[in-house]
């Protein structure tokens, strides 16, 4: 059943993908200091948009992210069957991960988002990212089954006790924290929490945290 948004707020699917041994989540589960994600995101919402190849990547405080952009009726052949030249740097990139640590779809990551930017700084926005939910996908994918999804904050070990589902808020800015933004941080009190949707989508897959469990042999 199609549900009506705000204007300002959009749907994003998130393929990700991982090593048979889960090595990007153990990664992430371990807060390794450089570490990175490999996702394929798309926006349910907008049947005729793009397909976007992307690389999230951390070191230490600094995230930085590549994607690029791919026709929906194109990536799965490009991912599957890469070039051996490719015009855009993200998705070289992109596809030279995959085939180095032989990276495979695991799950669907949904949420609804709400975006808020700066128009004072060059690069600052504030996000708030509800209805989290995931259900597992090991093909080169993006449909998905209404009856499969499952919410991230049922994942054990349980993360959140309220009666409601949590809103993740995301402060996102280049090298130096706006003035403003840290005076929002100190107004509300915000703590900062670590909270990784593929990490909890996972646990929540596997119904444990889980370390060293692969799918099968290599």
């Amino acid at each position: 059943m199609a549900v009506d948004m705000p204007r300002n707020r959009y749907t994003i699917d998130s393929l990700y993908l991982d090593t048979r041994d889960f090595q990007l989540y153990q990664a992430n589960n371990l807060e390794l200091p450089e570490r990175f994600k490999a996702r394929i995101r798309s926006y349910p919402a907008a049947p005729g948009s793009k397909v976007f190849l992307e690389i999230k990547g951390r070191n230490g405080d600094i995230i930085l992210k590549t994607r690029g952009p791919v026709s929906r009726d194109a990536w799965r052949e490009l991912v599957e069957r890469p070039p051996t030249k490719v015009s855009d740097p993200a998705v070289e990139r992109f596809l030279a991960l995959k085939m180095r640590h032989c990276l495979e779809p695991v799950v669907i990551v949904r949420y609804e988002r709400e975006p808020w930017v700066s128009t004072l700084d060059r690069y600052a926005r504030v996000t708030f990212d509800t209805g989290i939910r995931h259900q597992p996908m090991e093909q080169w994918c993006l449909d998905t089954d209404e009856r499969r999804w499952r919410p991230n904050d049922a994942a054990p070990p349980a993360r959140f006790n309220g009666p409601k589902s949590p809103t993740i808020l995301e402060l996102k800015f280049g090298r130096a924290v706006p003035s403003w933004l840290s005076r929002v941080v100190q107004r509300f009190d915000l703590p900062r929490r670590a909270f990784s949707k593929y990490g909890t989508a996972i646990q929540g897959i596997f119904a444990r945290p889980m370390l060293r469990t692969a799918r099968g042999p290599t």
